[in-house]
């Protein structure tokens, strides 16, 4: 069979078509909800909710803050001020709501409090696992994996030039789909293999790593089923993919080549060479040892080009896509350094310069990925793979606006100003926290004044005192109203007092004690709080 490439039948470019104007108009979060879209968050909002209900009446004890359901703005809101955080890291969450070191004040904090924002983070979930498969190793959210990832195919045509590679989301956590990868930056996480156009990044399509199966029996020939998963769909259309050695062989690219898709990657030789690689150009360590610099030698079986090329190491390739040289046998020049620190050219072979050139989509996507992630430490697994939906989401996003303002010739940004946009338009300008003014230590009840029938009994339970946490309110809100005679040291008005002592009238809990009696206070004074 001769040596064949398809020409390309795409057209590199988002799917969606927008007149300028509206390119002009477009946000951040347009774009962003390409992805997550409000049926997307409509479910994130379900879960999250319904997780919430049942935990606290399983378990009761353990889950007994006040809870009110999460609205859709406060969902939002929680997003965009989770973005900024990733944008201004500080050791902490707690960090971000303290008011006493004013270096680290920041206005992240003003649409959410503490408390609820807290409260979010703790219940928020993507799936119902009552009703999830239990073998699916991925159930915690695979329901939003199904809704997000197949927006990423429709929404973009990529470029002829693709890559399949292995990208890792951190975790060391005890999860038994956890990987271990010498070569990647990131060591240990859960591994999850992309498929990416090379130029810009852009993350076409994405598969989780579980491991071996439900019966313990690891998978056959998983990488040529990997490759032919994540390349579903795009037969017939000319895509060039470039591999790395852990997908590379003969048998796959006979099959992608049935299908009109060329390939090119390294292959793996040690400790046996590919079924099918032509073995004669394989050398052992030994035997390269003394090779020079810039040896090579192909082999060709049909459209397949079977390579060796002396770099430091022997490198092996296999092509469907490169001739083994150029016109007349001509071959490209590469700089390598002598061990002087001379720069030297050695001749290589094109499958090798196109390699090193389009191998690069997922690392592409990665690096702007780590830049500002959202992603914290958790021992829940699934929540690293929520955030890193969420900033691949953000990352194509920012790709396709790219790519529709460079259509009309408007100016680009980054993606810094454009994750900082997406997080100021998810909060626009809201706040759900409670309106300042009055705080709850300001009692207009004059019925307590009256003098009538105020006794105080024994009610079982403990509750916060409604004049100390009064006086702890007014020292937040208006500096230090403690009496002069009170001293520095005194806790009086930051420290938290729980009684079981209640008004039978007012039916508020107030101290009566050795050391204070709130009850006379909240009885006789109209403004108690500062006595």
């Amino acid at each position: 069979m001769a040596h064949m490439i398809w020409d390309y039948a795409g057209t590199p470019e988002p799917t969606r078509y927008m007149t300028e104007d509206e390119v002009k108009g477009a946000k951040a979060k347009q774009y962003f909800q390409l992805f997550f879209t409000p049926d997307v968050m409509q479910h994130i909002l379900d879960e999250t909710n319904g997780y919430a209900n049942r935990q606290r009446v399983q378990n009761p004890q353990k889950h007994r803050s006040k809870w009110y359901d999460v609205s859709m703005p406060e969902l939002e809101i929680f997003l965009g001020m989770t973005l900024l955080m990733g944008i201004i890291r500080l050791p902490t969450y707690h960090m971000y709501f303290q008011t006493e070191h004013k270096l680290l004040a920041t206005n992240i904090a003003d649409p959410m409090a503490r408390g609820r924002f807290l409260q979010i983070k703790r219940y928020l979930h993507v799936a119902d696992e009552t009703v999830a498969d239990p073998d699916d190793k991925l159930r915690k959210v695979r329901p939003l994996l199904d809704l997000v990832t197949p927006h990423f195919a429709e929404e973009y045509v990529m470029d002829q030039e693709t890559a399949i590679d292995e990208a890792m989301i951190p975790y060391k956590g005890r999860l038994n789909i956890k990987q271990y990868m010498s070569a990647k930056p990131t060591k240990w996480g859960i591994k999850v293999w992309c498929l990416n156009e090379d130029r810009t990044g852009y993350g076409w399509r994405l598969q989780v790593y579980t491991g071996a199966g439900a019966d313990g029996v690891p998978e056959t020939n998983q990488a040529t089923r990997v490759v032919l998963d994540l390349m579903f769909g795009l037969g017939d259309q000319g895509y060039h993919l470039y591999t790395d050695n852990l997908y590379t062989s003969p048998i796959l690219a006979s099959i992608l080549q049935q299908n009109h898709i060329c390939t090119c990657g390294t292959i793996r030789v040690y400790p046996h060479p590919r079924r099918y690689f032509q073995r004669e150009i394989v050398v052992t360590k030994n035997e390269a040892k003394r090779l020079d610099r810039g040896n090579y030698v192909w082999r060709t079986n049909g459209p397949q080009v079977a390579m060796r090329w002396m770099d430091k190491k022997p490198v092996y390739l296999l092509s469907t896509i490169q001739p083994p040289h150029l016109g007349n046998d001509q071959l490209p020049n590469v700089r390598r350094f002598a061990r002087d620190g001379e720069a030297q050219l050695i001749p290589a072979p094109p499958a090798e310069v196109e390699y090193v050139t389009n191998m690069r989509g997922v690392d592409r996507a990665d690096q702007k990925i780590q830049l500002y992630n959202a992603v914290r430490k958790s021992v829940k697994w699934w929540k690293r793979v929520f955030y890193y939906l969420i900033e691949v989401s953000i990352n194509n996003g920012h790709i396709i606006e790219t790519k529709q303002r460079q259509k009309y010739d408007i100016k680009t940004r980054s993606i810094l100003d454009f994750k900082v946009s997406l997080a100021e338009e998810l909060i626009d300008g809201r706040s759900v926290r409670k309106k300042k003014g009055r705080f709850s230590g300001d009692d207009v009840n004059e019925a307590r004044l009256d003098n009538t029938g105020h006794m105080p009994v024994h009610s079982g339970d403990q509750h916060d005192c409604k004049v100390c946490n009064s006086k702890k309110i007014a020292t937040q809100h208006h500096g230090d109203v403690r009496p002069k005679n009170s001293g520095p040291g005194c806790t009086y008005f930051t420290e938290r007092h729980r009684t079981q002592v209640r008004c039978e009238k007012c039916d508020v809990a107030l101290c009566m004690s050795k050391d204070r009696n709130c009850f006379r206070l909240y009885h006789i004074y109209t403004r108690y709080w500062e006595h």
